[in-house]
């Protein structure tokens, strides 16, 4: 089973945090997302979802 990208087409990065307005991640995350195995992409989603929270307060 392949982990599915995060991202939403949304594609800048917000200068204060590195992270993408979209999806979170980080450029090196992004650019590394098709070379991680899905163990790798699971990791990346699990800590999407603690930035989501932290950047929304």
């Amino acid at each position: 089973m392949s982990v599915a990208s995060p991202c939403i087409s949304v594609c800048t990065i917000d200068e204060p945090t590195g992270f993408c307005r979209g999806c979170k991640r980080t450029v090196q995350e992004v650019g590394m997302w098709l070379y991680m195995n899905d163990a790798e992409k699971t990791k990346v989603l699990e800590t999407l979802r603690h930035r989501q929270l932290s950047t929304e307060t």
